[in-house]
């Protein structure tokens, strides 16, 4: 199954203005081999925001887009390693701050 939202990949910063109410950027995207899953590593543009990265999963159900946060992070590394862990791939970095909180 492809996602809908794949093929407006063009839109999906808007998409996720929409439905988080607040200033993003998103720093990467990437798909499942099979494209049922996106997952979307965003950095907030609030200033001074207290955890500034945040990931997101989508998938696709019964018609609809369902959004899970996969969490919000003090620091870049943290959220790029749980990136990385959320599409299957093998972390051989250093510990991140989050790995001691």
């Amino acid at each position: 199954m492809k996602l809908p939202l794949i093929r407006q990949i063009s839109n999906l910063e808007n998409y996720f203005l929409e439905i988080n109410f607040l200033p993003n950027t998103i720093i990467d995207i990437a798909t499942s081999k099979d494209k049922s899953t996106l997952w979307v590593l965003c950095k907030s543009e609030e200033v001074d925001a207290l955890k500034p990265c945040s990931l997101a999963q989508v998938t696709h159900e019964n018609n609809s887009h369902v959004d899970t946060s996969l969490g919000s992070f003090f620091r870049k590394e943290s959220s790029e390693k749980q990136f990385i862990l959320a599409h299957g791939i093998e972390w051989d970095g250093k510990n991140t701050f989050e790995d001691f909180i």
